[in-house]
């Protein structure tokens, strides 16, 4: 099932601006082999206490990953590879994502202060 696609209406405001709350977001259903291409930076939409969530993979540590949001609002959070469903295209992705990550939660946590 790898590369088909489907959609995911949003709750919740922590991927903002990227993701506003009620937005449909796109994903692109992984398989066992594109898990093994995600980078740091991807934003993806995974799974946790049976719940699903769309976040940013800070960092790839053999199968887990480090996930974080764009609002500094949740805890870093260490997930299984295979709990990842998919990956949002083109949602400035890889090292680019990774860099919108940091200066979005640097300003969010300037303007809170």
């Amino acid at each position: 099932m790898e590369g088909k696609v489907f959609a995911v209406k949003t709750a919740g405001g922590s991927m903002r601006p990227a993701i506003k709350t009620g937005e449909f977001a796109i994903i692109e259903k992984a398989g066992l082999a594109a898990r093994k291409r995600f980078r740091p930076g991807d934003a993806v939409l995974y799974q946790a206490g049976g719940k699903k969530y769309i976040h940013r993979i800070r960092e790839i540590r053999g199968s887990t990953a480090i996930i974080t949001d764009d609002t500094g609002v949740i805890s870093e959070q260490e997930i299984a590879l295979e709990d990842i469903t998919g990956r949002i295209p083109g949602l400035l992705n890889g090292y680019p994502g990774l860099i919108y990550n940091r200066l979005s939660r640097g300003i969010r946590t300037l303007l809170r202060k």
